[in-house]
């Protein structure tokens, strides 16, 4: 039986500390709380933690001081504050919600939880600071020229001119030959950016990652041509049909939203529906197949295969975290080595182990793998930022 090490489980847990804390606990809940506890020295560490009350001063202050730090999505606990904000309810409740603040704070910045399996210490040595991927692109022109994109903008617009988000001029906009021609936007290792084509639909590259699109679309077709990875929200034209190429299938839609994955060091391409309808033709086989949201397309040679998802596991890397699942370790290390720019190196065979949860991609390197250290796996950083998996 392969170990599974759960990451983040923040709506559970937290919820049972909040009752915990607030004093209304069920006996049932208490016993699944203490199981979690007991599970592992870091839940037992957090739980102390909790029980500090200096400590969660300071956590409610510096999560206060942080403008984007989210209360873990959890609208019943913000429903909480608003109320009592209006209200002004007694000092005690108020506490309650500090207290499930502090919950939140502390599991939200990536403190692992543990699902109760046994782990040996992952020894840990960094040799450098190796900071996350950002906003880098690369716009590749009809005549070969290149240009290298604004890392201080996310994205770029497919108009009359080229332009960044925020109106400014990506190039000069004179130059008929940069702007009327087929263009190309690639992504590095460590890279995403996002587009806006002339016809109002929306692409989020991912790292290592290419679209091929034209200056206008013409025709009956807008087609464009995707490598990597691609979340695309498809502006609707139905006289127009969208159609997406990759290297072993066509995707074609009217309007929705979905994602795209086919890297070269992968075997199989995978497109996740998330709303609207798309068609996949299987170009080997020349089959055909109709996803509906929440449905997941796996070709791989002649063979299509669907099944149902959660589409955030396929899709948080636009919203700037990860999403793992019982991911694979492979899986896991393949994902960090594409956002962190680094090689992965195996000295044995590849861990079995499987990861469940989330976690920023503006976290560093260094602190991702910290997180992992409960794993029984030793990972080093080496010199030249390489991953050394033993």
């Amino acid at each position: 039986m392969l170990d599974s090490v759960r990451i983040y489980d923040v709506e559970r847990i937290s919820q049972l500390l909040f009752k915990h804390l607030s004093g209304m606990l069920s006996e049932a809940e208490h016993d699944e709380l203490m199981a979690w506890v007991d599970g592992h020295p870091a839940n037992q560490q957090l739980w102390d933690q909790l029980k500090d009350e200096t400590t969660l001063d300071t956590d409610i202050s510096e999560w206060m001081a942080i403008p984007k730090r989210r209360l873990a999505d959890d609208t019943r606990l913000k429903e909480a504050v608003s109320k009592h904000e209006q209200m002004h309810k007694i000092r005690r409740l108020r506490r309650w919600i500090s207290y499930a603040a502090a919950v939140t704070v502390i599991i939200g910045i990536g403190i692992f939880l543990f699902d109760g399996s046994t782990h040996k210490e992952e020894q840990l040595q960094v040799a450098t600071e190796i900071l996350p991927g950002g906003n880098r692109a690369t716009l590749t022109f009809a005549d070969g020229r290149t240009l290298d994109l604004n890392e201080g903008q996310e994205g770029i617009v497919i108009g009359d001119d080229i332009t960044y988000v925020d109106g400014s001029a990506v190039v000069d906009n004179s130059d008929e030959a940069l702007t009327e021609a087929g263009l190309q936007l690639s992504t590095p290792k460590g890279g995403t950016y996002q587009i806006t084509l002339s016809d109002g639909t929306n692409v989020w590259l991912n790292s290592s990652s290419t679209l091929k699109y034209p200056a206008r679309f013409s025709g009956t077709e807008r087609v464009v041509e995707v490598s990597g990875e691609a979340y695309f929200v498809v502006a609707k034209d139905e006289k127009r049909p969208f159609i997406v190429k990759n290297s072993g299938q066509y995707i074609q839609v009217l309007g929705t939203a979905f994602n795209v994955s086919d890297y070269e060091d992968e075997s199989e391409m995978k497109t996740t529906l998330v709303e609207g309808a798309v068609q996949i033709l299987n170009i080997q086989s020349d089959r055909l197949t109709r996803l509906i949201p929440g449905d997941q397309s796996t070709v791989s040679g002649g063979s299509t295969r669907i099944q149902r998802v959660d589409v955030l596991r396929f899709t948080a890397w636009k919203d700037g975290y990860f999403y793992f699942e019982h991911t694979t370790f492979e899986e896991v290390m393949r994902q960090l080595a594409r956002w962190y720019d680094v090689e992965v190196v195996y000295k044995n065979d590849i861990p079995q182990e499987t990861f469940t949860g989330e976690m920023g991609r503006d976290l560093t390197l260094n602190a991702v793998l910290k997180l992992l250290s409960v794993s029984a796996v030793q990972v080093q950083i080496s010199e030249d930022n390489k991953l050394i998996v033993n």
